[in-house]
């Protein structure tokens, strides 16, 4: 059975998920069709958890002009997706996609929903038979997380638990959070309403380079649109774009495939410096927690390692994994892009090609056999 390629968009109420929307459908390419599932709460919902908030249009008859888009190309459900209103979404989806053939579904979450697991939800039942997941976007406001940035500090826990009404920013700080770890792209908004509009590009690098990992960071200016949906890699090893390893340009990167559609990097820097050694497989993967503890604990000893982390779906959630001054750290992650270990280590480690053979067999004897659930 083909699948239809998605997008899901997630933002933070008044952020510009709805002008992104709209600019998409504005450049879709001649002759294509697109749908659109939008999950809009009602204002008196779970959205009004929210501080502060906006708001964007809510669900009707009139989300489609509102959007450019013709009737039947819509559906709205309402409620949180993500929990109560799985239910309400699958029916939905079922609708739209029988008013098919969609050459892309565009999916927008709720501002107020939980971007992890509704990933989760799109990768399994109805809409993992029908879907291909192949990009998530995050719409954010550049004042609100400048704001967000500045009440976390550079210390505070970059992935939380949005479930969890404390933090910095409360709630509405810790869905912004989950936005954007979960994000392939973040796309900023609003850079001109900053005061110091120039000190977008620095917010942009922040955001970029915010653990875990790194993400592409979009600026939107209000006579600029996104670029288009869709021009994200597809969930498989060979369209994963390049890794940014020590982010010198001057790295000479070796590429090697590993079973389980998996994928190695090694960069080494032609001058000193660190280098990287990194590995992805895709989110079907699933590996053994405790078989990566007792095989992570050891690697302490590790010749020139510097800094180290990891991201993993097990059959029980994904989890981050950090070591840094010889402290091993596991946490919850609202991370789903894939399965992926990056190591930095010191230029005098040695050779890296055969460091990464050598980790590299505990590596695919911790991932479980057969289809994940």
């Amino acid at each position: 059975m083909d699948t239809v390629p998605a997008t899901l968009v997630t933002g933070l109420p008044g952020s510009g998920k709805t002008a992104l929307l709209r600019q998409w459908l504005a450049a879709m390419p001649a002759g294509e069709r697109w749908g659109l599932l939008l999950n809009r709460a009602d204002a008196g919902g779970f959205r009004a958890r929210l501080p502060g908030g906006r708001g964007d249009a809510g669900p009707g008859a009139g989300a489609a002009a509102d959007l450019g888009a013709p009737p039947g190309a819509v559906e709205t459900v309402g409620g949180c997706a993500c929990c109560a209103g799985k239910l309400a979404f699958e029916t939905a989806l079922v609708r739209l996609l029988r008013r098919g053939p969609w050459n892309r579904l565009l999916i927008e979450l709720d501002g107020a929903g939980d971007p992890p697991r509704f990933v989760d939800l799109l990768r399994a039942g109805v809409a993992g038979r029908h879907l291909r997941l192949d990009e998530v976007v995050a719409v954010v406001d550049a004042e609100t997380a400048r704001a967000w940035l500045d009440d976390a500090g550079p210390d505070a826990q970059a992935d939380p638990d949005v479930r969890v009404d404390s933090g910095p920013g409360g709630l509405r700080g810790r869905l912004l959070a989950g936005q954007i770890v979960a994000a392939d792209r973040v796309v900023l908004t609003g850079c001109g309403e900053l005061s110091d509009p120039q000190g977008c590009g620095a917010l942009a690098a922040v955001l970029r380079t915010r653990s875990p990992f790194r993400r592409r960071i979009e600026l939107a200016h209000a006579r600029e649109a996104a670029s288009a949906s869709g021009e994200a890699a597809p969930d498989s090893p060979e369209d994963w774009p390049p890794l940014l390893a020590s982010g010198d340009d001057e790295s000479e990167c070796s590429l090697a495939r590993l079973p389980n559609n998996g994928l190695r990097r090694a960069a080494m820097p032609k001058r000193g410096g660190p280098g990287w050694i990194a590995w992805r497989w895709p989110a079907a993967a699933v590996f053994d927690r405790a078989g990566l503890e007792g095989l992570l604990a050891p690697w302490q000893a590790l010749p020139g390692l510097v800094q180290a982390e990891g991201a993993f779906r097990t059959a029980r959630d994904w989890y981050l994994w950090r070591r840094d001054a010889s402290r091993d750290a596991w946490s919850p992650t609202g991370w789903r892009r894939d399965n992926r270990l990056e190591l930095r280590l010191a230029a005098g480690a040695g050779s890296f090609e055969r460091l990464a053979d050598a980790l590299e067999a505990g590596l695919l004897g911790a991932i479980r056999p057969g289809p994940s659930a």
